[in-house]
């Protein structure tokens, strides 16, 4: 008995889901289609600014509480002058450039693994490396900053 009783208050909910798909459809057409063409429109910009970071190096960290305070006292002072910071703010790059774009390029790396993080421009290429595990041996474990710095500039160069 139950089960009919089922059976017969799922049949009028399946005919108005499914006219409401059909009320619905050209709706989520329009969307994807809208969709791509912002994308399209971001990629035609992305591009040109890709292009225009041709052999920039970028450090990028984030706001973890327990290493922001090292990363700014230990770290940037001694980063050679080529290197430009992204600061991740939450989720909101902070740079010299447009978040947007920056966002992008963060969603291109191939060997996230955790912030610190490097990224370098090479040939129209996103080429990165994740230095956390590197970061924090030598944070945790008093190990000479040396090591990592040498580490960053061996992927930089």
């Amino acid at each position: 008995m139950k089960k009919l009783k089922h059976i017969l208050l799922g049949i009028p909910l399946l005919i108005v889901g499914g006219i409401a798909g059909i009320f619905f459809m050209p709706f989520l057409g329009y969307l994807k289609r809208h969709h791509n063409q912002k994308e399209q429109a971001f990629l035609k910009a992305y591009q040109p600014f890709l292009a225009s970071l041709e052999g920039k190096n970028f450090f990028c960290y984030n706001n973890r509480n327990n290493s922001l305070a090292y990363i700014e006292q230990q770290i940037l002072p001694q980063l050679n002058g080529n290197i430009q910071l992204i600061f991740l703010d939450g989720q909101t790059p902070v740079s010299d450039y447009p978040p947007a774009f920056m966002a992008r390029l963060l969603l291109t790396a191939k060997h996230y693994q955790r912030f610190p993080h490097l990224i370098k421009i090479r040939d129209g290429q996103v080429l990165d490396k994740s230095i956390n595990n590197a970061f924090y041996n030598g944070m945790n474990q008093g190990k000479d900053i040396g090591l990592l710095l040498g580490e960053m500039d061996v992927f930089f160069s």
